[in-house]
Formats: C-alpha cells, structure tokens, sequence
C-alpha cells in the first residue's frame, strides 16, 4: 500500500485548508490444494487458485455509462471486451481524493449578525479496484472491476450561532453524494447504485443555571438536540443480452428512501442526575419500480434515567 497526503492554503492562508490524499495497493492471496497418499505424501498441488486485487484513485464519473459499455458480437471475447470498454472509458486518470475546510465565514455581512463561528466543508474521494484470479489451467482473468466515487459531502455547514438566553445554539448541514458501479465481465452484468443523503442537525444547550429545590441550590445543564436525515439508495442493474447486442435492465431492485427523525431533551439535574427524554421515528420506503420492498415505520420513544452514587 502506497499513500500520500499534503494540503495546501491558497487564496486565504489563515482560513482556507486543502488536504490531498492518493492511496494505492496491490495485493494477492493464493490457495494451493494437495490430496495426500495412503502414507501421507502429498506431492504437487492438485489445484491452485490465485486472486490478485489492485486499487488506485480515479476521478468521478458523471451521466450513463451503459451506452458506451462494449457490445461484444463473440462470446468468446465478451468478457475481455466489455472489461476494457469499462476501464478504457470510466477509469479517468487518477485524481487524489481530497477535503476542503474553510472557516471564518461568519465575518462576511450576511452571517455577523447571527453567527459567532462558521465553516463550510467539501470532500471527494474514489477507488477503482481490479480483481484477477487464476486457475492454474487458464490465462489470468479480470473477475471482477469496481468504481467507487462520492462527495462526503458534497457541501457542509456547521454554525455556532451568537448566545441565545444565555445558552449555545448549533447546527450542521451537510449534502453526500456517490455513485458505485460493479463490473462482473464475464457474466456480462454491471451494477450501478446511487446513494445520496440529506442531513439537518442541530442543538441548543444552556449550562450552570440554579433552580432552587429542597432547599439546594443545584447546578443543572439542560440540552435540546434534534436530526434530520433522508437517505436515498438506488442500485440498478443491468445485463447484456449477447443475441441482441443490447444492455438490458433487470427489474429494479432494493431502491429505497430511508427517513430518520431524533429530537431529544436532555437535563442534568446536577452532576448526579441525568434525564433524557427521546423519540425517533424511521421510515423505509420503496422507490422508483422496486418489486419486494414494503413501506416499514417504526417509531421509537423512551424516557432514560442516569443516576451516579459517590
């Protein structure tokens, strides 16, 4: 495995930061079977399987893939073809991942007036990984070829607002995006699965104020937090029909919406009493034409009592 990571701070040295990372790796596992005598010799290997994985960087792919995969006319030559088409096509060159960080937002006139921190974050990374096996009785094959490519996230925003009542108001936005395809060559079938998500966080806390009980002036910390996220998975799936030249999708699969909402009230009655009252709701609903997928809700609330004895 080979890695390397720098970051650079152009444009605005105290506030922008770019970090680099270009990861590569080639491994191999091979698998030798003996079968023994009746005294116990086991002599050459009767069988040997060897797989070889090799990963680099690649950069993201964008649109449909499918009309410029191969359309082999010989099965013969399918696997081989449809192999290179792919990473002749959709490979690019490699391309680091990186994160983006930039702070100090909050100074800009539309954010001082309610915000005292602000950052906005971005982050790519991709792999392409190569699987080869062999059998010891036939050329080495490409059994396998995956590419991976995503923003996490594809932008990111934290904010610490300006004190509220005394208490911390903060909140988090961030939008992910990937893309992951899997090439089996030489069964002629590519799966393309599409992800994406949708996240709000935020949380509103105030600390060392008293409430007089029992005659004690006790020290309490109260905590509200609440999330927000809807994440969308959409794999499709698609074979090639050799007698008809044609890339053909299977019926679609496994497609679904998933959609989380978690508010929670927390109160620490001093140091050795802690309340939390939570509820969380999740919904997983099909999308597109996905067959066997049932809309499932589930919801959840509780009330946690945390109790320390010194």
């Amino acid at each position: 495995i080979w890695s390397f990571n720098t970051f650079i701070t152009p444009i605005f040295p105290n506030n922008l930061k770019i970090n680099f990372t270009y990861k590569t790796s080639n491994s191999s596992q091979k698998n030798l079977t003996f079968t023994s005598d009746a005294f116990g010799n086991t002599g050459n290997p009767n069988s040997t399987y060897e797989t070889k994985v090799l990963t680099r960087p690649s950069f993201f792919v964008s649109g449909d893939i499918i009309p410029k995969l191969a359309k082999p006319d010989s099965s013969a030559t399918q696997a081989k073809e449809i192999s290179e088409s792919f990473e002749n096509n959709f490979v690019k060159f490699p391309f680091p991942s990186w994160t983006l960080n930039l702070t100090g937002v909050e100074k800009f006139d539309l954010f001082t007036g309610f915000a005292s921190s602000m950052t906005i974050e971005s982050g790519y990374n991709s792999e392409y990984k190569k699987t080869l096996t062999l059998d010891g009785r036939s050329p080495e094959i490409i059994s396998n070829q995956s590419l991976s490519s995503g923003f996490s996230p594809l932008i990111g925003v934290n904010i610490n607002f300006k004190p509220i009542s005394e208490g911390n108001l903060t909140a988090a936005i961030k939008i992910n995006k990937g893309d992951n395809y899997n090439l089996e060559p030489s069964n002629g079938r590519i799966t393309n699965t599409a992800t994406s998500d949708f996240s709000i966080n935020a949380s509103y806390a105030k600390t060392g104020f008293k409430i007089p009980l029992f005659g004690l002036s006790l020290e309490n910390n109260f905590t509200v937090s609440f999330s927000y996220t809807v994440t969308k998975n959409e794999p499709l799936i698609y074979t090639y029909n050799s007698s008809t030249g044609i890339w053909e999708q299977v019926a679609q699969t496994g497609a679904t919406t998933t959609t989380t909402i978690n508010p929670s009230i927390q109160y620490n009655l001093s140091r050795s009493v802690v309340l939390q009252l939570f509820y969380k709701y999740n919904k997983i609903e099909p999308t597109g034409g996905t067959l066997g997928i049932t809309t499932r809700t589930s919801n959840e609330a509780g009330l946690n009592i945390k109790l320390q004895i010194q």
